[in-house]
């Protein structure tokens, strides 16, 4: 749980930046482990704004 509650600002500020730009996904550094080009995210742009995020090298992940 801390990891998460640690993550949450670089989630949230990704979730923003998609949304402003119109990106429905992203490949971004991850906010849990720093490695970059591994957090996989995705936003239901024009539904919700709900957010998914998985990471290839850590495991870990967010579902909003």
């Amino acid at each position: 749980m801390d990891r998460l509650i640690r993550a949450l600002p670089g989630l949230h500020e990704i979730k923003a930046e998609m949304i402003d730009k119109g990106l429905a996904s992203v490949v971004e550094r991850c906010p849990f482990c720093m490695e970059p080009n591994a957090l996989h995210v995705s936003v239901a742009l024009g539904v919700n704004n709900h957010m998914r995020a998985s990471c290839a090298s850590c495991g870990e992940g967010f579902i909003e």
